[in-house]
């Protein structure tokens, strides 16, 4: 079904008249799921903790990065030439750093959706076994510290909102030991506070920072100019939708519009006039290109997909705890791409197919033990 998606987006590109270049540019991202090919005829049971412990690395030198980086900048070390390190940021896409006021500044790397993912991961085990160890500490107050300079209020929400499915999820575990859970609770409130004080630490230390309450504060808020751009994209980008809403226009779409976001608004631009195939909202995105047949058709599959691996998770399979871990995980993808289009990106497009391949896997193990 993700073969056929992909092949109608390009079709319909071509179809449509969109130039070549854009088209390619715009739907090679989706080709990044024939690696379910690939990771299908090599992947192993074995394989799941490795990959794991692989994302573990990834989220900690991640979140290294995010932080030194935003205390580089907080503090305007004039030894890191901190003009030419944001050039080297921006020109090798790693991500975007821009000024939150005050001595606050945002590290946005789109790779922190793992970060994301890790701190899922390392939450659910927690809340699962009622217990936190030192090391879970230390990574959940990593991750989270990591998450929050970020500023990305995607990130915020999409976290919120699992950790709610997640406590339902397990809920039993929890309800017949409240008292543990309670205790545990109130570690994790702790680790949020210590992950709280470690970004302000990173601020005040060693020049001292102002400004730093208010401006996360207004970070929460909707008036800030990446909120308001997103905003300002959403009545364009649905006139465009409206062109053909069944059949889509293909790979390659562009839509012009007009933000207020400083980083396009400027002397050079005046308007703040903007003329793009790449949008923000990731579903609506997917309507305006693949229109609301194989926009559905993707959706149904992220809903297969977990409908899929829960049944799983209920019948307690060999490897139910990682086919949970990854519908969690998924879930979370899949709330961030409202807002921030993660699954139309190899970094979401491959989260999604590696699961595939391991809920495949994971069934068809299912199966010859019910034969055997």
């Amino acid at each position: 079904v993700l073969a056929i998606v992909t092949v109608w987006g390009f079709i319909q590109g071509v179809v449509q008249g969109q130039p070549l270049i854009s088209v390619f540019l715009d739907g090679n991202a989706y080709v990044f799921i024939l690696y379910f090919l690939i990771w299908r005829s090599a992947f192993h049971a074995s394989d799941i903790p490795f990959v794991g412990s692989v994302l573990v690395a990834a989220a900690i030198g991640l979140s290294a990065k995010t932080l030194l980086l935003f205390n580089f900048f907080a503090n305007g070390y004039e030894l890191a030439n901190l003009t030419y390190l944001y050039i080297w940021v921006r020109d090798t896409r790693i991500g975007e750093i821009t000024y939150a006021g005050g001595n606050v500044w945002r590290i946005f790397i789109q790779s922190q959706i793992y970060i994301g993912l890790a701190l899922l991961f390392s939450l659910a085990q927690v809340i699962r076994s009622l217990r936190v160890r030192w090391v879970d500490a230390a990574l959940l107050t990593l991750y989270c510290a990591a998450i929050i300079v970020s500023l990305s209020r995607s990130f915020w929400i999409g976290l919120a909102a699992c950790t709610v499915v997640l406590l339902i999820a397990v809920r039993r575990s929890w309800v017949t030991r409240m008292r543990d859970f309670l205790k545990v609770l109130l570690k994790l409130l702790g680790i949020s506070v210590a992950s709280v004080a470690l970004v302000l630490l990173l601020v005040l230390l060693p020049f001292g920072g102002r400004g730093v309450g208010a401006s996360l504060i207004d970070r929460i808020g909707a008036e800030d100019p990446s909120g308001i751009s997103r905003i300002q994209m959403l009545g364009p980008l649905t006139s465009a939708i409206m062109e053909h809403p069944i059949l889509g226009s293909g790979f390659g779409r562009e839509v012009t519009y007009q933000s207020s976001d400083p980083r396009y608004k400027n002397p050079l631009n005046p308007e703040g006039t903007i003329t793009t195939f790449a949008f923000e909202w990731g579903y609506l995105d997917q309507w305006l290109k693949l229109g609301a047949i194989a926009g559905s058709l993707f959706v149904a599959v992220l809903i297969a997909v977990h409908v899929r691996g829960w049944r799983l998770v209920q019948r307690k399979i060999d490897g139910a705890p990682y086919v949970l871990l990854f519908l969690l995980g998924l879930l979370f993808v899949a709330s961030v791409h409202m807002v921030s289009p993660y699954l139309n990106h190899p970094l979401g497009l491959g989260y999604l197919v590696f699961g595939m391949v391991m809920i495949e896997y994971c069934s068809q193990r299912a199966y010859e033990k019910i034969d055997h």
